[in-house]
């Protein structure tokens, strides 16, 4: 088991612990009373899209690729809220320092530091060399967003 997967463990166990296991029956699309476990998928999914650090990206950025599935297996149901941005780790958990290449900051200096494309520039430089000094930061929400999105499922249908 990786350190992922202990990782997770430990957070269910807890958070089960302290507000109550969802319910375990299998019964195709939907659970116990008939609310649908995809509901708790789209409360965490949105809780996280709250919780996202706002910056720049292609498109919708991270908190547009942040999406939720649903399986199914013997031991009952399981939700999964992630995306498939290659940073989001690096967002979630912060980083040990390294290198980035200041060009690779020039837009994120122009638009999240509102610079001239000259000023950007220069700002860029002086953000990788902070990087590769000090890292950056967690800023988890991922893991926050599905705390949330559990408690607010919780309150709603007391399961």
């Amino acid at each position: 088991m990786n350190t992922f997967d202990k990782d997770l463990e430990t957070f269910a166990k807890k958070t089960f612990k302290a507000n109550g296991a969802p319910p375990r029956k299998p019964n195709g699309a939907s659970s116990g009373g008939g609310i649908p476990p995809n509901v708790l998928g789209f409360l965490c999914q949105n809780a996280a899209k709250k919780a996202c650090p706002r910056g720049v990206g292609k498109g919708a950025g991270l908190m547009g690729s942040i999406r939720n599935e649903m399986h199914i297996n013997k031991r009952g149901w399981v939700v999964i809220v992630g995306t498939n941005q290659k940073y989001a780790e690096g967002v979630e958990m912060g980083t040990k320092p390294h290198y980035v290449p200041p060009e690779d900051l020039e837009l994120w200096c122009r638009r999240k530091l509102n610079l001239s494309a000259s000023e950007a520039r220069s700002a860029s430089y002086a953000v990788s060399n902070k990087i590769s000094k000090e890292g950056t930061k967690a800023q988890p929400f991922l893991l926050p967003g599905c705390i949330a999105g559990f408690k607010k499922w919780k309150s709603r249908y007391g399961r």
